[in-house]
């Protein structure tokens, strides 16, 4: 290899490479979480108008929004960290994008 370069992806070995596996197992698992995620969303609208009736209805919004920010937020990251492991790589870009 030269010096004067980066190895590739292909070229680093495996132990020095990242372990996504923790987030998602495969790519398969983190596009059915994505999903999900989009099919949930008009789930916010039962909450519309309803925060002020109890405590029940606000703590169940909370409850909700804490389940799709953690989602979200799993979601995000796997695709950031894919994205910045091989910059070349266009398939983890579009994850990201």
């Amino acid at each position: 290899m030269n010096e004067n370069r980066l190895p590739t992806r292909q070229e680093t070995l495996k132990q020095d490479c990242w372990d996504l596996s923790p987030l998602f197992s495969s790519e398969r698992d983190w596009e059915i979480l994505y999903k999900d995620l989009e099919n949930r969303i008009p789930g916010y609208e039962k909450f519309r108008d309803q925060l002020s009736e109890s405590y029940e209805s606000f703590l169940a919004c909370l409850d909700f929004d804490h389940g799709m920010t953690r989602d979200l937020e799993k979601v995000y990251t796997y695709a950031h960290l894919k994205n910045d492991e091989d910059k070349p790589n266009a398939a983890a870009d579009d994850l990201f994008q």
